[in-house]
C-alpha cells in the first residue's frame, strides 16, 4: 500500500481576473500569472509580465501578502494640492479675495472648500499597493492584487501552506 501512487486532485483556485489564474493541486501549483518585475513600465519603475507557473509544491519556499503603505504621499499630495488649487482660484479670481464687500466667512469658506477639493484629490493619487509575493525556486514574484482581494489571496495562502506540509509528508 506505501507504493501506492496517490492521485492529483485540485485543492484551491485563485482567480484574481487576468492578474492570476492558479490552481494548487496536491502536488503541484499551476496557472498563468502577471508579475512585477524591475524595468521602466509603471510609475515606480516596475514592468508587468505575463508568465506561466508550473512548479511541484516543494519548489516553493515562501508566500505572502506585500503592503506598502503610501500614507506620507498621500498627505504630502494632499497638501500640494490643497495649496495649487487654493493659489489658482486666487489667481483666477483675485477680485473676490480682495473685495470688502464679501463677508470673510465667505472667502473662508470658499478658502476650505478649495483646499478640500484639493486634498481629496491629491489623498486619492497615491492608493496603499498590494501584492502577492511567492518565491518560486528562489526567485520572488510579485503579483499585484488589489486591497478588496487580500482575504481571497490569504485564504488560498493558507491552503498553499497546508498543501505544502502534506506534500512534504508524503
Amino acid at each position: 500500500m506505501p507504493n501506492q501512487k496517490v492521485p492529483e486532485r485540485t485543492i484551491a483556485v485563485l482567480n484574481l481576473g487576468r492578474r492570476c489564474l492558479l490552481t494548487l493541486t496536491n502536488k503541484h501549483l499551476r496557472g498563468q500569472i502577471l508579475r512585477l518585475v524591475d524595468g521602466h513600465g509603471l510609475a515606480d519603475g516596475r514592468t508587468l509580465i505575463k508568465d506561466q507557473v508550473d512548479i511541484l509544491l516543494s519548489g516553493i519556499a515562501g508566500y505572502t501578502i506585500e503592503h506598502k503603505n503610501n500614507f506620507f504621499k498621500r498627505v504630502v499630495s494632499a497638501i500640494i494640492a490643497g495649496f495649487t488649487l487654493y493659489f489658482m482660484a486666487k489667481s483666477f479670481v483675485p477680485d473676490f479675495f480682495a473685495s470688502p464687500k464679501h463677508d470673510a466667512n465667505i472667502i473662508l469658506g470658499f478658502n476650505i472648500a478649495i483646499g478640500a477639493i484639493g486634498a481629496i484629490i491629491g489623498w486619492l493619487c497615491y492608493p496603499d499597493r498590494y501584492a502577492f509575493s511567492i518565491n518560486i525556486m528562489g526567485s520572488y514574484t510579485l503579483i499585484p492584487i488589489v486591497r478588496s482581494q487580500s482575504p481571497v489571496v490569504q485564504d488560498f495562502i493558507t491552503k498553499l501552506q497546508n498543501a505544502k506540509i502534506a506534500y512534504e509528508e508524503m
